[in-house]
């Protein structure tokens, strides 16, 4: 069984960095996996992604003697998998080309900060292409979070990684989205880039192939300066549908 490009990735993480293992909790009916061992590389994995793994006998339980040290850790099953791949295999198809297009990613998102609790208001605001009123630049979606302390996040969609190469040579190009928002994410199809390619200032959001999307990356937390009015002005005409 060949392993998923995500898959891929974790196993090349685990095997490179013996320290480093993966942690299974349980929150009621909420499994969750997160990667462990190493406090620079832990962050949440996807569920489908452990659970994946542990089926196909790529990780193996593991304890390293203290009570919190205990998990999974990469087998020989896992490392012979990955064995005769290459750089370019963990980087995505030949072309650089993602299998979801820019609307499915960004539909994903709006479907995402759309979820509200019975009785309870629409918690996310979301302003989708938020322009600029003094400079030729855009949002591809701008989300406030309206309980506090009222965290405005902004995301460019990248669905092919030479845009997201173009990108990285005009930082001022996300100048705008850093201004007004708290956190900057990029969000691409799952496996398009990788974590140690992104700018310090940004977080990274993966959408999979069933549309559901993790945070890979956690965004930094910025303060952002007070909004113009002819910004607010746009904001208002997004959410009554005008341009």
């Amino acid at each position: 069984m060949r392993p998923t490009l995500a898959q891929g990735r974790l196993l090349r993480l685990m095997r490179d960095n013996p320290e480093v293992y993966l942690q299974r909790s349980q929150y009621g009916k909420t499994i969750q996996f997160s990667i462990a061992g190493n406090y620079k590389m832990r962050k949440k994995i996807r569920r489908q992604t452990g659970e994946a793994l542990e089926k196909a006998g790529f990780i193996e339980e593991w304890s390293g003697g203290r009570t919190w040290e205990n998990g999974y850790k990469i087998s020989a099953l896992g490392k012979s998998a990955i064995e005769n791949w290459k750089d370019i295999d963990f980087e995505g198809d030949k072309h650089g080309e993602a299998k979801l297009s820019h609307r499915q990613v960004f539909s994903a998102l709006l479907i995402a900060f759309s979820e509200k609790h019975p009785g309870w208001p629409r918690r996310y605001i979301c302003i989708p292409e938020l322009v600029s009123d003094q400079i030729d630049r855009r949002i591809d979606l701008f989300v406030m979070d309206c309980w506090k302390p009222y965290v405005k996040s902004s995301y460019e969609i990248k669905v092919n990684r030479s845009d997201f190469i173009k990108e990285m040579k005009s930082p001022e190009k996300r100048q705008f989205a850093l201004s007004i928002s708290n956190r900057f994410y990029f969000a691409t199809p799952e496996g398009l880039i990788s974590p140690d390619e992104l700018p310090i200032e940004a977080g990274l959001i993966e959408v999979a192939d069933d549309n559901t999307i993790s945070t890979v990356v956690e965004a930094p937390y910025r303060d952002a300066i007070p909004p113009t009015w002819g910004l607010i002005t746009k904001i208002f005409r997004s959410m009554n549908g005008d341009k």
